[in-house]
């Protein structure tokens, strides 16, 4: 059988070409490594039109490299080339090196508009989101989306698919858009009436999950308190990323409180979180928001596009008000965790007040329970109250060290997660203090 020449397409960037042979699939396509054009490309297959391979590339010398290597960590994405299949949180394309293609498939065909793809325009996102997601329901990967801008300068979305593997007919199915999305996945479900919304994130995890696993694979429970005192924007910048390089191996989690969000812009926040998603940590804002329902979802919806995973809440502003922070936290991935109980002296004044018969603390409990929250914040300084609590949800607890916490005794009485700052960040050597407390908290399970 004759083999009809091919149409090359080219996408953007090395990260475009992982994402479409790795990101969906459920075992990743291989990649031709190759001359095209005179230029070292690495290129797939992955459609048909009227019968001719439709070959995608991106414009990449392989060299030495065996392996494309792709993964998608806390909404980061990374690709590149690797000589060994050797890191398990990496999905691995393997490249195959081409001397010679076949002469009819080493030149691009010219395509003339009456044998291209049928075009058929879309009215919404939620009907390009079923056709890209219909094979998901019978157990398949999901099709990939391209994204284009047509030559009047409007944007194109839109996604590839024959009626049957016989039909030789090939539609694209598209619509337009105001704006490119700065997100590179859309977010999709046939079980939920949401609309598909963009995001940085292919593990659709909730955070509670997130932070258990990145604290099993550091075996450790601490959550820095990335709370310095008051310096240059500068040395701020400096000192969380020599921090948080120094003790990544022993944290799960960074807490940025007003320390950091209040001096430094929101890209420079945005920086910190990057990096902390790099070492496979999760990434908490401790502004404990308590104010009106559309105020909170503002800054909520900074935060997260800061990067950030969760963030704190006071459930004085109401259930209600509560309930509806949780809900939109988790439509965009992120986490609430609800403050109980604080651990300085002074919180007895307030969480511990009675109020009809019954202490502040176990209303906002209750109210955190029933809301659907990921986590409650319960003082380390509390053991009391750490016991009562501790089952209910995860248990967040600040106070260890400067404050008179012990890590041992909280652990002991319910925490599942210690908030150490000082102790560590104000430490002489930081990594020596922030192994030193992983130890002993190891130590009691054995």
């Amino acid at each position: 059988m004759r083999i009809k020449a091919p149409c090359y397409i080219a996408v953007a960037n090395l990260k475009d070409f992982g994402r479409l042979v790795c990101a969906l699939e459920r075992t990743p396509l291989p990649a031709f490594s190759l001359q095209f054009n005179r230029q070292e490309v690495l290129a797939v297959q992955t459609d048909m039109i009227n019968g001719r391979p439709v070959i995608y590339y991106a414009q990449e010398d392989a060299k030495d490299g065996q392996y494309l290597a792709y993964r998608v960590s806390n909404g980061i994405e990374e690709v590149l080339l690797a000589s060994s299949v050797d890191n398990p949180t990496y999905v691995y394309s393997p490249i195959l090196k081409v001397e010679k293609f076949p002469r009819s498939l080493a030149k691009s065909a010219r395509i003339d508009k009456g044998s291209g793809y049928t075009v058929i325009k879309l009215k919404d996102l939620s009907s390009l989101a079923k056709v890209a997601a219909y094979k998901t329901i019978y157990d398949e990967p999901p099709l990939p989306l391209f994204l284009f801008k047509e030559r009047g300068g409007k944007i194109v979305l839109g996604t590839t698919m024959s009626a049957n593997d016989n039909e030789t007919i090939s539609y694209f199915y598209y619509l337009t858009l105001e704006e490119e999305p700065e997100e590179p996945f859309l977010r999709y479900s046939s079980q939920r009436i949401d609309q598909p919304t963009f995001s940085t994130r292919l593990d659709t995890r909730p955070f509670s999950e997130r932070i258990a696993i990145a604290a099993m694979e550091k075996k450790s429970p601490i959550v820095l308190a990335l709370d310095p005192r008051s310096s240059g924007k500068q040395r701020l910048r400096e000192f969380a990323a020599k921090t948080i390089c120094a003790v990544e191996q022993y944290i799960c989690a960074v807490k940025m409180n007003f320390h950091i969000i209040l001096p430094l812009s929101a890209s420079e926040i945005s920086r910190i979180n990057k990096q902390v998603h790099s070492f496979g940590l999760q990434s908490i804002a401790d502004i404990k928001m308590n104010d009106i329902e559309n105020t909170n979802a503002v800054a909520l919806d900074l935060l997260t596009k800061m990067g950030f995973d969760a963030a704190i809440a006071n459930p004085f502003i109401g259930r209600n008000e509560l309930a509806s922070l949780v809900q939109k936290a988790h439509k965009a991935d992120a986490g609430i965790i609800a403050l109980v109980y604080m651990s300085h002296p002074g919180a007895k004044e307030g969480f511990g007040l009675k109020v009809q018969g019954r202490r502040l603390y176990k209303a906002f409990l209750g109210r955190a329970a029933a809301t659907g929250a990921d986590g409650i914040v319960v003082g380390a300084t509390q053991l009391e109250i750490l016991q009562e609590v501790a089952g209910r949800l995860p248990v967040y607890s600040p106070g260890v060290g400067v404050q008179g916490g012990g890590a041992e005794q909280a652990i002991r009485s319910g925490a599942d997660y210690l908030i150490i700052g000082r102790s560590i960040i104000e430490a002489k050597q930081p990594t020596k203090v922030a192994k030193e407390i992983q130890n002993r908290i190891l130590s009691i399970g054995k």
